[in-house]
C-alpha cells in the first residue's frame, strides 16, 4: 500500500525499534506522507522519536506551518484524510502530558543550545493525530468518515445542500 509505511518500519527498525504497522497505521502513515515525503517534515526530533502509535492512531510532533494553495500541505493532508477515511486531528502539543517524547526534545536543544529547557513547557509544537476510520458517513461519528467524494460535493455548491460558509 504505502512506501511511507514502509519507510517508517525500516527506520524504526534501524532506530531500535521495530514494528510492523497495522493496515491502519498504514493508512495512518500514507495520509501522513501526503504533507511531505516523511524523511523531509519538519520535526523537532527525529521522526522515530516524533511518532507514537496507540490503538491504532498515529501521532507525530511537527513544526512549521500547514497552509492551503502556495504552501498546499493542508489541502494534500485534508483530500488524503478523505479518500483513506482517515480522520485528522491538529491541536498545539502539551508537553507535560507526553513526557518521553519532551524529554527528547529537551534533550536535543540542550545539545544544539547549550542551555536547557523545562521539557514540562515546549512551546509551539504542534501534534497531528491520525485514526482510522470506516469510509462513509455512519450512525456513530467515532467510526465513520466522509468520503472524498462526499468533500467534493460540499466543495461544490451546486451539489451540496448546505454551502461551506455555512458549516
Amino acid at each position: 500500500m504505502s512506501d511511507a509505511a514502509d519507510w517508517l518500519e525500516r527506520n524504526l527498525a534501524a532506530a531500535g525499534e521495530p514494528r510492523t504497522l497495522t493496515l491502519d497505521e498504514r493508512r495512518c502513515v500514507e495520509v501522513l506522507s501526503s504533507i511531505a515525503r516523511l524523511y523531509n517534515l519538519v520535526t523537532p526530533g527525529s521522526l522515530t522519536d516524533m511518532i507514537s502509535f496507540d490503538g491504532g492512531t498515529v501521532s507525530v510532533l511537527m513544526g512549521g506551518e500547514l497552509a492551503t494553495y502556495d504552501a498546499s500541505a493542508l489541502t494534500r493532508l485534508v483530500i488524503a484524510s478523505h479518500v483513506h477515511a482517515v480522520r485528522v486531528a491538529i491541536s498545539p502539543w502539551v508537553s507535560h502530558l507526553d513526557e518521553r517524547r519532551a524529554k527528547i526534545i529537551a534533550a536535543d536543544y540542550l545539545a544544539e543550545n547549550e542551555h536547557e529547557i523545562d521539557w514540562e513547557t515546549i512551546p509551539g509544537i504542534l501534534e497531528i493525530r491520525l485514526s482510522p476510520r470506516s469510509a462513509g458517513v455512519t450512525d456513530q461519528c467515532w467510526d465513520g468518515h466522509p468520503t472524498a467524494s462526499d468533500l467534493a460535493a460540499l466543495a461544490d455548491p451546486e451539489r451540496s445542500p448546505q454551502s461551506v460558509t455555512e458549516l
